[in-house]
């Protein structure tokens, strides 16, 4: 089965070796806090190379949420 790039990225950015799924919420993780959202939005930006709207940044809530910058 091949691994879902957004949640190998997840464990990663949240320097985890939990198991993370889809509906666990971003605010419910050990280290969460506003600066750790803006640095996760500017790794996106920089995977997607451009700028997220504030609405799409807003969406992402869930590490599920993820998966539509890993296509």
């Amino acid at each position: 089965m091949k691994k879902k790039l957004h949640l190998n990225f997840a464990q990663k950015f949240f320097n985890t070796s939990s198991k993370l799924n889809d509906n666990m919420s971003l605010s419910k993780l050990g280290n969460w806090d506003s600066l750790k959202q803006i640095e996760l939005v500017m790794l996106l930006e920089k995977r997607i190379k451009r700028k997220l709207k504030s609405k799409e940044i807003l969406k992402i809530k869930k590490i599920k949420d993820l998966s539509r910058y890993f296509i």
